[in-house]
C-alpha cells in the first residue's frame, strides 16, 4: 500500500456545519426527509415515525431526522458540536471531503489505520480481550442485542 495520511478523529457537527455554511449544502436525509434514528434517540413525535424494519426494530425511520437534528424534529446538536457528524450518507461525505481538500480512505487504509499499525491483531492494542469496564475508549458490544425489544409505533 502506498502512504497516506488519514484524519485522526471522525468529522464534527462544527466542521459539518462550516462546510454547509460556506456551500449551502443539503444531505440526503435533508432532501428525502427522513433518517434512520436509534430507537432510544428518537426525540420526535410518535407521528414522526415512518418505518420500522422487522429485520432490526431498534432502528426507526425518523421523517426531520438529519445531521442537525440527529434524534428527530425535537432534538439538536447545541451543546454537541465537538461530537461526530450522523445522517450523512456517502455522497454527503465525499461532498464534506472534496470541498476540504481531502478524499475518504479505501476500505485496505481503512483497515490498515484501524488496526493502529498491528497488521494482524485482533484489536487495534493487540490481542489481550477487553474488561467488562476497561480504561480503553472502545465500542465493541458484547450480548444479546435488543432481540426482544420493540418500539411500538402510534396507532
Amino acid at each position: 500500500m502506498d502512504g497516506f495520511s488519514i484524519d485522526t478523529t471522525t468529522v464534527t457537527n462544527a466542521a459539518f456545519a462550516a462546510f454547509v455554511e460556506a456551500t449551502g449544502y443539503r444531505t440526503e436525509a435533508e432532501v428525502f426527509g427522513f433518517s434512520a434514528v436509534f430507537h432510544l434517540a428518537f426525540d420526535a413525535d410518535p407521528s414522526d415515525v415512518v418505518g420500522q424494519p422487522p429485520q432490526t426494530p431498534w432502528w426507526l425511520g425518523v421523517l426531520g431526522s438529519d445531521w442537525r437534528h440527529p434524534g428527530g424534529k425535537k432534538s439538536s446538536i447545541v451543546g454537541l458540536e465537538d461530537h461526530p457528524v450522523v445522517h450523512v450518507s456517502w455522497n454527503d461525505a465525499r461532498a464534506y471531503y472534496e470541498w476540504a481538500g481531502r478524499r475518504l480512505p479505501s476500505e485496505a487504509e481503512w483497515e490498515y489505520a484501524s488496526r493502529g499499525g498491528l497488521d494482524s491483531a485482533k484489536y487495534p492494542w493487540g490481542e489481550e480481550e477487553p474488561a467488562a469496564h476497561s480504561e480503553w475508549p472502545i465500542n465493541i458490544w458484547q450480548g444479546s442485542f435488543l432481540a426482544a425489544t420493540r418500539w411500538k409505533t402510534a396507532t
